[in-house]
């Protein structure tokens, strides 16, 4: 009876690998995707263009999902607040706050604790969720 349940716990084990593992792929993808996309439209000069501290920057929403998700990858199960995904990024708090609230119902996406005390978010599951 206890190889029966063992069994069916590595079963479940492995789907559960399996389906994160295939959603990491689709996620990678899509970064790839939205990437080539905003070269494509940097290189025809069809992105919209402001003056940031250190020059023109190019903004746009998709760019900063983009980049706070794969961060946040980078970092799988470890959940970071806004202001904590802000200052490792180079972000405005309330940008990567808007960022991490359009991201949190996806569901490769789980809240947690970050280390400095705030309601954060990661990829994968974090330490200490609180959802």
């Amino acid at each position: 009876m206890r190889a029966e349940g063992a069994k069916m716990l590595d079963g479940f084990i492995v789907r559960e690998q399996n389906r994160a593992a295939a959603q990491w792929r689709a996620s990678c993808a899509s970064d790839d995707a939205l990437r080539g996309r905003i070269d494509a439209q940097l290189s025809e000069g069809r992105l919209p263009s402001i003056h940031g501290g250190s020059g023109p920057v190019t903004v746009t929403a998709s760019m900063t999902e983009s980049r706070v998700r794969e961060w946040l990858r980078g970092h799988q199960g470890s959940a970071y607040c806004a202001s904590c995904v802000a200052r490792n990024l180079g972000l405005d708090v309330g940008l990567a706050r808007a960022t991490i609230d359009e991201l949190s119902p996806r569901q490769a996406f789980a809240r947690g604790l970050c280390a400095c005390g705030a309601t954060g978010l990661c990829y994968g599951w974090a330490v200490g969720s609180t959802s």
